[in-house]
């Protein structure tokens, strides 16, 4: 499923906005969601990761976007599997790097084993990278953090109480 010319304006505009809120010299990395294998040669339905799925359309698996707001080149990048006729009839049609910029309009298409090239010399100590993996981990750590101060303080009794409790 491609999506339309319309659609295909609704996601140039997503990246745009995402692009202008994080500001020239970030760069967000969005993979697709993974495939997972029910048993040997057996997969689970494929469900593409939101995010990936709100940003670029594409519902194949394998994909990494990288945003790269300001970059002369193209801003959008997708990094996805390659056309293979062979895995195709296996697994279905592929967009292929082609059919990345063509149908989902990427300025920039790579086949994913090109991934580990791409040296990203933009990225020092100082930025910060967030997925939703993180904001789940610091959500729970305050979660955490919220339930040990409650359980502290309830263990804290007045000396009033104590009284009572031993018939004082």
């Amino acid at each position: 499923m491609t999506p339309s010319a319309g659609e295909r304006k609704a996601l140039a505009r997503r990246r745009r906005q995402l692009m202008q809120a994080v500001g020239d010299g970030a760069i967000v990395i969005v993979p697709a969601a993974p495939e997972r294998i029910r048993s040997r040669d057996t997969h689970y339905p494929y469900r593409q990761d939101s995010d990936f799925w709100y940003l670029t359309g594409c519902a194949e698996p394998e994909g990494v976007l990288v945003l790269v707001p300001g970059r002369r080149h193209g801003e959008s990048l997708l990094f996805c599997r390659e056309r293979d006729p062979e895995r195709e009839g296996w697994d279905g049609p592929r967009l292929g790097p082609e059919g990345a910029v063509d149908l989902l309009g990427m300025d920039d298409a790579y086949p994913i084993a090109d991934i580990d090239d791409i040296h990203f010399a933009r990225l020092t100590s100082a930025d910060v990278v967030r997925h939703t993996l993180v904001g789940q981990i610091v959500d729970a750590y305050t979660k955490y953090d919220a339930e040990k101060q409650l359980q502290k303080f309830e263990s804290v009794q007045s000396p009033r109480k104590r009284d009572r409790r031993f018939g004082r």
